[in-house]
């Protein structure tokens, strides 16, 4: 018999994702769940801290996808999709996803995805898994946050005036994040036109910085097939986004 995935809990972790990893290495099984109270080392992308106090929801999943390797971008994106339908049902309200990992309410972060992969294979031309893993700001206060990222942030309590079992939005959400995977295998568009629909930047106009440090200024044409994101530039050009970031033009992102 196959092992069953499991949900393994700590108190407090430096980071689920890096453990993740390590059962990744060991061989467990396509929906692993790693889930803390809270975490001292929380990742986030481009090498950031992700700040992880009690109150939020930090969990990682050990995903083992059968898709070809150019499709396993949008994994990132199909996390996103799951996060926003659960935080949905619980709130009342509208999310909105931020190209390429964050989630929104009303201008505001409520959470955000790092998805991470095992090395890459030239043998099996594959990966191994996939790591997903998304803090969500659930019960935590404002005070909880350092001062200056508080105008920045919100929370479901802050958004609804009520408390909630995070392990059961856990569940939610994993199993939601699951269904968008299978649906990333069997119907692609679906799952895109889920994410086009909650688009923070549509529209707008945005600066894109490279990861070479420089600056693009343009209008946010959207999401293309591929996970990439496309832009108009001020002098008219067309331009794919699939690394660095995308940022509300004159602001500051937390």
């Amino acid at each position: 018999m196959p092992d069953k995935p499991k949900h393994i809990r700590y108190r407090f972790t430096q980071s689920t994702n890096t453990l993740a990893h390590a059962f990744g290495k060991g061989g467990k099984v396509h929906g692993t769940i790693v889930s803390a109270d809270y975490q001292i080392g929380g990742k986030g992308r481009l090498g950031n801290s992700f700040s992880s106090p009690p109150g939020g929801l930090y969990c990682s999943v050990l995903l083992r996808p059968k898709l070809p390797i150019e499709s396993i971008s949008l994994i990132t994106l199909a996390a996103g999709v799951a996060c926003a339908i659960v935080l949905e049902r619980y709130s009342g309200l509208s999310a909105q996803l931020k190209w390429p990992n964050d989630l929104y309410f009303h201008k505001k972060k409520i959470g955000g995805i790092l998805t991470e992969t095992s090395p890459y294979s030239n043998q099996q031309h594959s990966i191994s898994y996939v790591v997903v893993g998304m803090g969500i700001n659930i019960n935590s206060a404002l005070d909880a946050f350092d001062e200056n990222l508080r105008g920045e942030l919100t929370s479901l309590f802050e958004l609804t005036g009520r408390k909630f079992e995070i392990q059961t939005i856990i569940d939610d959400v994993v199993n939601e994040l699951l269904k968008c995977c299978h649906e990333l295998e069997d119907d692609k568009e679906h799952m895109l036109t889920l994410w086009r629909k909650r688009d923070f930047f549509l529209g707008k106009h945005i600066t894109w910085w490279k990861p070479d440090g420089s600056a693009v200024n343009g209008y946010a044409l959207g999401l293309k097939d591929d996970g990439q994101y496309q832009l108009q530039n001020e002098q008219g050009e067309l331009l794919n986004v699939l690394a660095g970031q995308l940022r509300l033009h004159n602001s500051i992102s937390c």
